[in-house]
């Protein structure tokens, strides 16, 4: 797939495309190599979607970008992993949940397909879901091989697809660190990241790609696993833009995720601000995650601030080839 000078990618996707680790190396590699390109990216991604929220919001996040490119990562969320609970018994109706989950992805991936037109897109499998003891969490019995069959769907079915399961399930095999997901089973860290941005660029014809490993939090021990995987690390200055775009990008997700997600799943109108605050400070009386204390705490105090967001990282992406 090659991708033009002026070309709009997205970045499509749940929480492992809004974590902005795959898609900043990504991002800061293209901007590194082929600054003349001018290629515009966007992370249109959202934490805990699944395709129907995608769906759902599409006028919002997607047209507006005009993509000519897409890459595409649904899965981790689609097939309910709650169905694989230990603590569930398996009886003829679970198994049908199990089995309607698989055939609702299936629907919504051609759907969303069809909404991309003519966008050139690069679809990708689901990533790991860890069930090894290396991992102190509560284990989703036989939710990989779900994913791995939506995986197998989508090779059959679409063109081109990149399985990103294998490589991940190849390097965590090797134990040079206790996993490449992150202790949830789910989110795969830094060295996971790294794993798909290279997948992903050598799908696209570079052959063995060095990466531009710009983010503050991968640490020397995990340098050092990278090394000893293959993957090679690109020592050029960064852009002084890079960490601003990211930045930027990932606090409109953190907005859209708490408008789309956390409102939008309690059917809650955003326009409401009675109501949503009220929600949003119920959630806050609650013990939970310090990111999310952040999310909500921001979108109250900032929610006008939304234009303004998009404004700031589309003027990141513009500085990055100013730089």
């Amino acid at each position: 797939m090659n991708i033009p000078e002026n070309s709009s990618v997205c970045f499509i996707g749940d929480s492992i495309t809004a974590a902005e680790k795959y898609v900043r190396i990504l991002v800061d590699f293209f901007v590194l190599h082929f600054p003349e390109k001018k290629i515009r990216f966007h992370n249109i991604s959202i934490p805990g979607a699944s395709i129907p929220l995608l769906l759902q919001n599409w006028d919002t996040l997607v047209p507006l970008r005009k993509p000519t490119h897409a890459t595409v990562l649904f899965g981790m969320n689609d097939l309910h992993r709650v169905l694989y609970a230990d603590s569930v018994h398996i009886t003829e109706e679970v198994l049908e949940k199990r089995e309607a989950a698989f055939s609702a992805y299936t629907d919504n991936m051609r759907a969303l397909l069809h909404r991309l037109g003519d966008a050139s897109t690069l679809i990708m499998t689901p990533t790991l879901h860890d069930e090894s003891p290396a991992i102190d969490a509560p284990v989703y019995g036989g939710y990989d091989a779900a994913l791995q069959r939506a995986g197998e769907f989508l090779k059959n079915t679409f063109s081109p697809v990149l399985d990103l399961h294998t490589p991940l399930e190849i390097a965590n095999s090797r134990r040079l660190v206790p996993t490449v997901i992150g202790p949830d089973r789910v989110h795969p860290g830094n060295i996971g990241h790294a794993i798909i941005a290279k997948a992903i660029l050598e799908k696209l014809g570079f052959e063995n790609p060095r990466l531009p490993l710009w983010d503050n939090s991968i640490t020397d021990t995990e340098r050092t696993a990278l090394g000893n995987m293959g993957i090679l690390e690109d020592k050029s200055p960064k852009s002084p833009y890079s960490d601003t775009r990211s930045r930027t990008a990932r606090r409109l997700i953190d907005f859209w995720y708490v408008e789309m997600n956390v409102l939008g799943g309690q059917g809650i109108d955003k326009n409401d601000t009675e109501k949503a605050d009220a929600f949003l400070k119920s959630q806050l009386s609650q013990p939970i995650e310090e990111w999310r204390i952040k999310c909500y705490t921001d979108y109250m105090e900032n929610r006008h601030t939304l234009s303004e967001r998009i404004r700031a990282a589309e003027e990141a992406m513009e500085n990055m080839y100013r730089a």
